[in-house]
């Protein structure tokens, strides 16, 4: 101290000058690290949906495929334009046992025109005493009836009653114009294969209407979720999952609003992916007014606990690196200064003067390749 005012020596000053500039650099690094290594986390979620996606999106392009064989086989052993006749009827009753034996086949119909039905074998507990849902049913296929008949090419699509089916419309061309005929599939396979294969919870939400909700109401309050309005058609392991979905219901207004988004509940880190957002096919439709949701529900936790030990791993090798840069930025000072020091100490035998005396008081590097100014 020089009086009233505060000493700091020229090492000091340039030290904080420096380690001001290697901090700034250091901090810059670790900020752009921690924000690749959090986009990478979710680019790597983003890239699990749509392989998710693209899973569901096959297996139900498998479910395609197999109904139109059914149709063929179908074809080749029926008389399509003499469908009233007995025998033909006998045939596609024999066709409808079969199938529903080996595939599941829960839903076999054969049109002559878009109106007119010539043969229905169904599995289905649907008929004229539950008249809101036969008539919801038969105006969806109806409506999928004439846009095969315009596309001239097969339609699919999902329809959910107590039950979600994949049904097929192939149109089989004549001399007259079209007959039709429709194939529907349990989808019970597809999602049991689906949660198998990404070892995740997967789920059926369906949009509650005057329908739903009278089914919802008698069969089952528990699976219903207010706030969204919806109601869980099917879930895996119902008991851990259905009480999750009950509490996230509540806690968000909108299932929109988490849509392959992490959010905590309960101490857990979870998304919900919705897989119907990101189905893209000509020849597959959700029907509107089913308004389904095909969701995974899935436990992030881990994952996001790795995520922030490698941001805490890129802060910590950061600051190492700051430490150590000023160690080697301090020990490099000292030294100058030193000899800046040594050489200050010299000067006052020029004033005798002795400047022998004065060069052997100047301390030389003994590395001759480190040589400097003061060597000279």
């Amino acid at each position: 101290v020089n009086g009233n005012k505060m000493f700091l020596s020229i090492r000091w000053k340039i030290m904080l000058f420096l380690s001001g500039i290697t901090f700034t650099l250091s901090a810059s690094m670790v900020y752009y690290d921690i924000n690749l290594t959090h986009k990478q986390f979710e680019f790597k979620r983003l890239e699990q949906f749509r392989s998710n996606t693209r899973l569901f999106q096959k297996l139900l392009s498998d479910n395609s495929k197999l109904l139109s064989q059914i149709a063929e086989f179908s074809e080749n052993r029926l008389d399509l334009q003499n469908l009233s006749k007995d025998t033909n009827k006998d045939k596609a009753e024999d066709i409808w046992k079969d199938f529903n034996e080996q595939f599941d086949l829960l839903y076999f119909q054969v049109r002559q025109t878009v109106d007119q039905v010539s043969f229905t074998g169904s599995g289905l507990d649907l008929n004229e005493n539950n008249k809101i849902q036969y008539d919801l049913f038969n105006y969806t296929l109806v409506h999928y009836l004439q846009i095969t008949s315009k596309k001239t090419e097969n339609i699919s699509f999902i329809y959910c009653f107590d039950e979600c089916l994949f049904f097929t419309i192939i149109p089989i061309p004549h001399e007259k114009g079209l007959n039709y005929i429709v194939l529907g599939k349990s989808l019970a396979d597809t999602f049991i294969l689906f949660h198998q294969t990404v070892e995740e919870n997967v789920g059926i939400l369906q949009q509650l209407n005057q329908s739903t909700n009278n089914f919802a109401q008698s069969h089952n309050k528990q699976r219903i979720l207010k706030n969204w309005d919806k109601y869980v058609l099917a879930v895996t392991e119902f008991e851990q999952t259905m009480p999750l979905l009950q509490k996230i219901s509540q806690r968000f207004d909108e299932l929109k609003i988490i849509e392959n988004t992490l959010f905590l509940l309960d101490g857990f880190y979870l998304s919900v992916a919705n897989l119907s957002t990101g189905l893209e096919s000509k020849q597959l439709s959700i029907n509107q007014s089913s308004m389904i949701d095909f969701i995974i529900l899935k436990d992030e936790t881990d994952a996001y606990n790795e995520l922030n030990n490698s941001k805490i791993r890129v802060l910590l090798v950061g600051f190492m690196i700051w430490f150590i840069s000023q160690f080697i930025l301090f020990y490099v000072m000292n030294q100058s200064v030193s000899r800046l020091r040594n050489l200050s100490s010299s000067l006052k035998y020029l004033t005798l003067p002795n400047y022998d005396k004065a060069r052997y008081a100047v301390v030389r590097t003994k590395a001759r390749y480190l040589n400097d100014e003061f060597d000279d």
